[in-house]
């Protein structure tokens, strides 16, 4: 079994040049915890998930830190709420994303897939064929498989 066989081929993105709350927006909206992020030519670039929204360091005039100490910070003061919201509609997706990204291809094997992902602590891999996104592999996939598999 490879990777085309179990990863999940409808996959959301966001540009490199969005923002994170159009970021946010986008993993609400599908119920999704991380989106691949592609460039202009649509060749994957990073990948943006919860904990880069919320560990990665905000550098703007006036809030400084992660997203989440930034949250402890407006209920604080609650007049912060506004400043945060402004912030962050203006921290682009590139400047919170992970970056390089792991990926496979197509015909890598389940089993090199679980190594990879235990290795590396990794909750999902993106699938390309010339550096173009085709499919992702989530942790999800693993529990679809397991529930399917017929003995």
């Amino acid at each position: 079994m490879n990777a085309s066989e179990i990863m999940s081929s409808r996959v959301y993105t966001i540009r490199s040049d969005a923002t994170v709350v159009d970021a946010a927006n986008v993993m609400l909206d599908h119920n999704i915890s991380a989106l691949p992020v592609v460039n202009d030519r649509d060749n994957l670039v990073g990948i943006m998930s919860h904990s880069d929204f919320f560990l990665t360091p905000i550098r703007d005039p006036g809030m400084h830190g992660t997203v989440f100490e930034l949250f402890g910070n407006v209920f604080v003061n609650r007049d912060n709420i506004g400043n945060l919201h402004t912030v962050l509609s203006r921290t682009l997706v590139s400047d919170v994303m992970s970056t390089p990204v792991v990926t496979v291809k197509e015909d890598t094997s389940i089993e090199e897939i679980v190594r990879i992902m235990h290795q590396r602590r990794l909750k999902r891999l993106p699938v390309v064929r010339d550096n173009k996104l085709v499919g992702i592999i989530t942790r999800h996939d693993f529990v679809r498989l397991a529930a399917t598999i017929a003995p």
